[in-house]
């Protein structure tokens, strides 16, 4: 998994620039997970400060039914953002992922992030 710095507010010092960033730019806690979540860009987007990666394990070392209930920690964990990339498992990772992801019904509410 990868954080995408969100850094808890009591740990910046007031000369900091991120201490007055606009209300749009301030991330998010999610109520019952206690995840944080960040604005993409503009795209209007919200993004889990954490994405779970899917390089080493998925189509090569885990079994679909195991890759299935780490995922399913991971999202029911608030995580929205998964890494995938063709190089990962000879591509076998992303195919893990997509019959994962259409398994659990989890559209429009996923952010799958591929490197090609």
């Amino acid at each position: 998994m990868a954080s995408l710095e969100c850094l808890d507010e009591s740990t910046m010092s007031s000369e900091s620039p991120m201490t007055t960033r606009p209300p749009s730019r301030q991330p998010s806690v999610h109520w019952a997970t206690g995840m944080r979540y960040r604005n993409l860009g503009k795209s209007g987007l919200r993004i889990s400060c954490i994405g779970f990666g899917t390089w080493v394990h998925f189509g090569t070392q885990l079994s679909e039914e195991r890759a299935e209930d780490i995922l399913t920690a991971a999202y029911e964990s608030g995580i929205n953002i998964f890494d995938t990339a063709d190089a990962y498992g000879g591509g076998k990772a992303e195919i893990m992922l997509g019959k994962i992801l259409k398994k659990k019904g989890w559209r429009y509410v996923t952010n799958v992030v591929t490197f090609l």
